[in-house]
């Protein structure tokens, strides 16, 4: 079992995170909820939303953050590089909401304009929407929220489910044969030269 200090540091730390995720409403039912639970409940609670590990031992970080960078607590990964890894947010505030993590907390986050760019397109193929990007910091951790975009569709936080998660990160994932040929086809059409195309009829008055 955590101490009770190590308890009330990740719930402060959890608090901090909500700050710009949440509604005010939101946010006052959470922190209500957490200070009334004990401190058996709150680590039963915080093992079952997988902020902490079972096995994790006490002295280590307890950085939900962290823990998902090191494959300590699972998530459901849709893409990584050499310095972050793209994760479906557990807590969406759209279909397809993904977080990218730095695998070393002191890098810089230019590191992953790549992979940013990467999941963008990935996103945007796959789920027919729109992108908005925008770094926010959580548990002191600068990270990268790509956020798919929907007609007519309000940008509203929810806690999505196992099943739902893994479904979205199978078809992320899948590799679709008509959209590679449509990809190979694109760049085909990029390599004709003006001077290869082969030339008109000459026209008979």
């Amino acid at each position: 079992m955590l101490s009770h200090e190590q308890l009330e540091s990740i719930k402060k730390q959890l608090l901090r995170q909500t700050e710009n995720n949440l509604p005010d409403e939101q946010k006052e039912q959470l922190e209500q909820q957490l200070n009334e639970m004990n401190d058996e409940q709150l680590e039963a609670f915080l093992i079952k939303n997988k902020l902490v590990s079972l096995n994790q031992d006490k002295n280590e970080n307890q950085n939900p953050l962290r823990l998902i960078a090191e494959g300590k607590i699972p998530s459901y990964k849709i893409a990584e590089n050499d310095y972050a890894i793209a994760v479906l947010e557990i807590n969406p505030l759209s279909k397809g909401h993904t977080i990218i993590i730095l695998k070393n907390s002191k890098d810089d986050l230019k590191h992953t304009k790549k992979l940013s760019d990467e999941v963008s397109e990935k996103l945007k193929l796959k789920l027919k929407c729109k992108i908005e990007i925008n770094e926010t910091e959580i548990l002191g951790e600068k990270i990268f929220n790509i956020i798919p975009i929907y007609d007519n569709s309000k940008l509203e936080r929810k806690k999505a489910s196992e099943e739902e998660l893994k479904e979205l990160q199978e078809l992320i994932l899948k590799k679709d044969g008509k959209e590679e040929k449509e990809r190979k086809t694109i760049k085909k059409v990029k390599k004709i030269s003006i001077s290869k195309l082969p030339k008109a009829p000459r026209r008979i008055p």
